[in-house]
């Protein structure tokens, strides 16, 4: 399993590192909690075409999915071409207790929404929506 970049959300919140200057390429960590029929993002609020690690974990009992999508869409995760390969906006099956790493950089500045798409836990709410601005 690749080594985990970003501190965990389940983790004892340390205290909050000293954030570099903007110019630098380094991913910035997100980290977004899980708990049941929740989407709980440390921030609503992201850039277009900076690198980010979002740090899933499940603080909840079910087992959901975590996915990126334009804000509204019903089960559509944003689809890119990274290094040539087409990767998927999604992480799938996030076990109890478990945290998984999603890199992701927005090319395009709008509304979107982090979600999960298993059956049930999006109509039971687990949608929260954000901005990415230019």
């Amino acid at each position: 399993s690749m080594t985990a970049r970003c501190p965990s959300p389940l983790a004892t919140p340390a205290a909050p590192a000293a954030s570099p200057a903007a110019t630098t390429a380094e991913p910035v960590c997100v980290g977004v909690l899980l708990v049941d029929f929740q989407v709980q993002p440390e921030r609503t609020t992201l850039r277009a075409n900076e690198p980010y690690i979002f740090a899933v974990g499940n603080a909840g009992e079910a087992v959901p999915g975590f996915v990126i999508a334009p804000a509204g869409a019903a089960d559509a995760p944003v689809e890119a071409e990274i290094n040539g390969e087409e990767q998927e906006s999604e992480l799938e099956d996030i076990a109890p207790g478990e945290t998984k790493e999603l890199a992701w950089t927005f090319t395009e500045p709008g509304r979107y929404q982090f979600a999960c798409h298993v059956p049930g836990h999006f109509e039971a709410g687990m949608v929260v929506e954000f901005e990415v601005r230019p």
